[in-house]
């Protein structure tokens, strides 16, 4: 038999509890393997790397431990959450995109709670841009430019699938997908911030990202943004850096609000992965 040691006081605090700062699927997962260390001191089909590092790649997350047969120990190194492989799993995320089309699709848009705010003011039959833009709080000169803002939001819902457009007579009137109406009539705020979630993941540029920064080496930042969604002839288009602004701040609002683990500049954060499942298609 083998006693478990950890890297440090934080490490050993999260394994003992995984309910508090893991998703099920780990919590599933892991004992089986932290088992199987106690009882054998390794387990077979891991990865090996310089100075004794073992790391086993289940299906939901990276382990790295350091065996010591001597002393009868296994040290735990590092644990970290597969979260784009767990997160296409459960959210059924798609991974069809053409960029050819981007920099027509990648809205310029306020932050996801004006977003929530937004669906609340069509489901209450505020449909016109220029009155969606000024109840999201938009002061301009000119009515035209408020009313751009109600077209941006309305361009970003859209693109996530929370309102489609139907033509009546000359105008353009957004109606609310079911997923939209389900945010949009919630009370619950932690509901409404996973609906929005599910939504932007199954975004591709977003996904994009995410994936990008969360599985690869790739931190997040402007650049990365670029690179990522952009194709190389548009990355210097006037609209550019506002659009991938956009992206940017509703990654980090995701990271925010669920905790799925960005690449940050100057080293790797890893965040907890909210727990509860929601069925909405």
């Amino acid at each position: 038999m083998f006693d478990l040691e950890y890297s440090d006081p934080d490490l050993k605090s999260k394994i003992e509890n995984l309910e508090k700062h893991y998703p099920d699927e780990v919590c599933c997962e892991l004992p089986h393997f932290l088992k199987g260390l106690k009882r054998d001191g390794q387990v077979s089909g891991t990865d090996y790397f310089r100075g004794g590092i073992n790391r086993i790649s289940a299906r939901t997350f990276f382990l790295h431990y350091v065996p010591d047969p001597q002393r009868g120990v296994v040290k735990l190194i590092d644990l970290k959450v597969k979260s784009a492989e767990l997160l296409q799993s459960r959210f059924s995320i798609v991974d069809e995109w053409d960029d050819n089309d981007v920099i027509d699709i990648v809205p310029q848009c306020d932050s996801p709670t004006k977003l929530i705010k937004a669906l609340k003011l069509i489901a209450g039959g505020t449909t016109d841009s220029y009155e969606l833009g000024y109840h999201l709080g938009h002061r301009g000169k000119k009515r035209e430019y408020i009313s751009r803002h109600g077209q941006y939001v309305r361009q970003a819902l859209d693109v996530l699938k929370l309102v489609e457009s139907h033509q009546d007579g000359r105008k353009l009137i957004p109606v609310l997908t079911e997923r939209g109406r389900h945010i949009a009539t919630s009370t619950d705020a932690q509901i409404q911030n996973k609906l929005l979630t599910i939504a932007m993941l199954n975004y591709r540029p977003v996904w994009k990202v995410i994936n990008a920064t969360t599985e690869g080496d790739d931190e997040f930042n402007q650049e990365t943004i670029r690179e990522l969604v952009f194709p190389e002839e548009l990355r210097d288009a006037n609209t550019c850096s506002r659009r991938s602004q956009t992206i940017r701040t509703w990654i980090q609002w995701i990271s925010s609000t669920s905790g799925i683990p960005i690449r940050l500049p100057g080293g790797y954060k890893q965040l907890t992965l909210f727990t509860t499942s929601i069925n909405v298609e």
